[in-house]
């Protein structure tokens, strides 16, 4: 288990934080992808909006979300949430 605790100040809104979040997990696989330790990393970055969203539209989004990858022969994902 590893483990990163990260805290900002001067936040003007929550794009800050996803911008920072996503920076650093691409800078990180990146980072372990050029040392060998991970294949290499899926070229785009995919992300819904959790807010007011059906289940069922949910459900259906990662369902096409799943299949794409599947079909890349992406075999690893990291999930975040804000």
């Amino acid at each position: 288990y590893t483990s990163l605790d990260f805290e900002m100040g001067f936040i003007d809104s929550f794009e800050d934080i996803m911008a920072m979040e996503t920076g650093f997990l691409q800078y990180m696989l990146k980072m372990l992808e050029k040392e060998g330790i991970i294949g290499s990393v899926y070229p785009a970055l995919i992300s819904t909006t959790g807010n007011s969203t059906s289940v069922a539209d949910s459900t259906r989004m990662g369902q096409e979300i799943a299949e794409r990858l599947v079909s890349a022969g992406v075999n690893g994902v990291i999930l975040t949430s804000t």
